[in-house]
């Protein structure tokens, strides 16, 4: 579990997610573009001097020169000017720069084919493309999940690379040298892929933007919306800056997550501003997010906050001070962990726990698990409530990041600890220690209201490897259905393609509600993972299937409809007060599930086509306003292909309608079918609830012709129809 935790596999083909995601192929192409060029421009560089330089001494000291002299002169811009470069003009604009050096070079070599035009050119590209140019590409992925970021990267790094400079060998051989093409048309060709260059940089970039603005639009709350960040006239990095300036706290913390996983010097300032920030949770992940800039130290700063009321910044701060100060981390340690705060020494310990954790010289050399031991020993002795609270926290949190195994049965004692903050944290430790012997004890939370958030997030930390837990657990059922309809939740956290196809297998499940809790979670999982797979023909044969199941639903609610209109006469409703009921109720479950169906169906269309447009599509059919629904109606027919269409805008117009007359069900092409055959119909189907509101009113029908369809219910493997079968079967036995 740990190892799966650590190191994802890739579930899907680095290539088909490259495929599937715009960014990434605007990504590969551009990087493909610009090592085609760069081996154009290598040549031409190479074949100039060589025509120039005769005595070949002369020549390898020309090649020296200006090869060492390129690499410094890239080095001093990636040192000097980069950081100002991309902070003042924004990573969108920042990409620019090298393809227009580069035209520019490739134009002043096509005017002047001479020595001194085309080490200009060599100079643009040889420095721009390893500064710049490279710190703007790698800031441009920024916004893509950092999972999948890590999938491609060495695809792209390896494969494109190799492709593009593949292409630019047979394009030197066949073309150039085959047809003994001049250096000039080297530099038409430079300039066509110029061109090509550009269109993509500019389709990145406003890929970059609008995937930045969605992700900052999603943390944002109701109340926050009107507030909003408009990114379209500044850089991205403006922006950025802008939101940990100015955003929300949930806007913050998203931005320096991603600032954590590819620290940027030009934020620097911003999130050193945030240690002052009210909120401990955003001071703490700034901190956090500090760490990864190593080459900047605020040690001075940040040693004060060692004393900080909250124990989150606290910890942060250690972290932060043991990874700044490698020459007297030891002594920065030694120090706190004696010091005459509980609180500091506490902060301390969860330090040396975290970095003890892969360093078991460190542990051995401050006695980590004696120090544990201790502390156990004197939870007993101590008589203030919030000191014992606080240790214990401490003790479960030190316990499972130092992944110290002869303790694991104190999180279990925790576990049923009085007070709910102490059970709170042990849940989570379970979870931190990825063992897989802890996740039914975590499951048993699930269903507690005070603890549920905790197991859920205890679950998550699992990672990928809590999916494949999850199948055994849904195969063997192990789980009571209460406990599965939070698995959807969690698996859409992992957010992996396993996820996807685990939440498909629910789609089968016989309980309605985690049905519905997958298709849910499978929405998401589309609007925030659209990399990911979602088996397209298989979802046109569910919604194709749920289409069937609508019409069947409107059949049986048209017979109910009509034999509760006819039991309505005066007198009847009084003499067949149960049957009423019973039939009320059976009408009530129907409509419910048409709902139901049209949701699912609507769900369904979002796993195929755009979940915004589909969004608006259901929300417009549920308004009051006819034009509304109307337009909807249109769009939705745009937007689907024929076979769909054919089956579906029937069903959305019926949606519409008050009532369901014999001549709607005739428009569908439906049979009326008699109340026994709807009954029939309905006793069939998967629909618990539907299957036991029918076998309840045909109870009450004082009818013996339904005993054998009855009969074939008592020996039925849910415990709830058998028994209500029975019931059926006494009552009709007595007429």
């Amino acid at each position: 579990f740990d190892q799966k935790k650590r190191t994802t596999a890739f579930d899907v083909n680095p290539l088909a997610l490259i495929l599937k995601s715009k960014h990434l192929t605007y990504l590969a192409l551009i990087i493909g573009i610009s090592v085609l060029v760069a081996k154009l421009v290598d040549y031409q560089f190479s074949a100039i001097a060589s025509a120039k330089i005769d005595n070949p001494d002369d020549l390898t000291a020309f090649f020296g020169f200006w090869f060492s002299s390129f690499n410094l002169i890239s080095l001093a811009i990636q040192l000097f000017v980069t950081r100002k470069v991309v902070g003042v003009f924004g990573v969108g604009t920042s990409l620019f720069f090298l393809p227009f050096g580069i035209m520019m070079g490739a134009l002043l070599v096509f005017v002047f084919p001479e020595l001194w035009a085309v080490i200009i050119l060599k100079l643009i590209d040889g420095s721009l493309k390893q500064s710049v140019n490279k710190s703007a590409t790698e800031l441009m992925a920024l916004p893509i999940p950092l999972e999948i970021r890590n999938q491609t990267k060495s695809f792209i790094d390896v494969f494109v690379d190799s492709v593009a400079t593949g292409i630019g060998g047979l394009i030197l051989i066949f073309l150039v040298t085959g047809l003994d093409l001049s250096t000039r048309f080297i530099s038409l060709m430079i300039l066509a892929l110029f061109f090509v260059w550009i269109y993509f940089a500019r389709k990145i970039r406003l890929e970059y933007i609008r995937s930045f603005k969605s992700k900052i639009e999603q943390v944002k709350d109701h109340q926050e919306r009107k507030t909003e960040i408009d990114f379209t006239n500044e850089s991205v990095l403006s922006g950025l800056s802008r939101v940990l300036r100015q955003g929300s706290e949930k806007q913050i913390l998203f931005i320096l997550g991603k600032v954590k996983e590819m620290p940027n010097p030009y934020l620097f300032d911003d999130v050193r501003l945030l240690l002052d920030h009210q909120s401990a949770v955003v001071r703490a992940e700034a901190l956090r997010c500090l760490y990864f800039f190593r080459n900047q130290s605020l040690n001075d700063v940040v040693l004060p906050m060692i004393q900080d009321s909250d124990q989150q910044v606290k910890s942060a701060a250690f972290e932060y001070l043991i990874a700044h100060s490698p020459e007297n981390r030891l002594e920065l340690l030694d120090q706190y962990l004696n010091d005459k705060d509980y609180r500091v020494r506490g902060a301390a310990l969860l330090s040396l726990a975290f970095e003890a954790r892969d360093n078991p010289d460190l542990s051995m050399y401050f006695g980590l698990e004696n120090r544990v031991q201790k502390k156990i020993q004197s939870l007993p002795k101590l008589k203030d409530a919030d000191e014992i609270k606080f240790r214990k926290t401490i003790i479960l949190k030190t316990i499972a990041q130092s992944k110290l195994t002869g303790y694991y049965p104190l999180i279990d004692q925790l576990m049923a600890d009085e007070d709910k903050d102490v059970v709170k944290q042990a849940i989570i430790a379970a979870g931190q220690t990825l063992s897989p012997d802890y996740i039914n004890e975590i499951a048993g939370f699930l269903d507690q209201e005070q603890y549920k958030d905790s197991a859920r997030a205890a679950l998550i930390q699992y990672g990928p490897a809590i999916i494949d837990s999850f199948s055994a657990i849904i195969a063997n059922k192990s789980w009571s259905t209460a406990l599965m309809l939070h698995i959807p939740a969690i698996a859409t956290k992992i957010g992996t393609q396993q996820s996807v196809e685990l939440l498909f297998s629910l789609l089968d499940h016989s309980d309605i509600g985690l049905r519905m809790e997958a298709l849910r979670a499978l929405n998401t999982l589309k609007i925030n993972h659209s990399n990911l797979g979602f088996h397209h023909k298989e979802v046109i044969r569910r919604v194709l299937d749920e289409a069937h199941l609508y019409m069947e639903t409107l059949q049986a609610l048209y017979t109910q409809n009509t034999a509760n209109t006819i039991g309505n006469k005066p007198g009847e409703i009084l003499q067949n007060q149960e049957q009423h009921a019973a039939r009320k109720s059976l009408i009530a479950l129907l409509e419910r599930r048409l709902d139901g169906n049209l949701e699912r169906i609507f769900r369904l269309l979002g796993l195929k086509y755009p979940p915004d447009d589909i969004l608006i599509i259901y929300q417009s059919l549920q308004s009051k306003k006819p034009d509304k629904r109307i337009n909807a109606i249109e769009f939705l027919d745009n937007l689907l292909e024929q076979n769909l269409k054919r089956v579906l805008i029937p069903i959305v117009e019926t949606a519409m309608l008050d009532n369901i007359s014999a001549n709607t069900i005739k428009n569908l092409n439906l049979e009326i079918t008699s109340e026994f055959q709807c009954l029939s119909m309905l006793l069939a189907g998967k629909d618990l609830r539907i299957t036991l509101a029918a076998l309840y009113l045909i109870a009450r029908l004082d009818n013996k012709k339904y005993l054998p369809l009855v009969k074939q219910y008592q020996a039925h493997s849910n415990p709830k129809i058998r028994q209500f079968a029975a019931e059926a079967i006494d009552k009709l036995s007595e007429i």
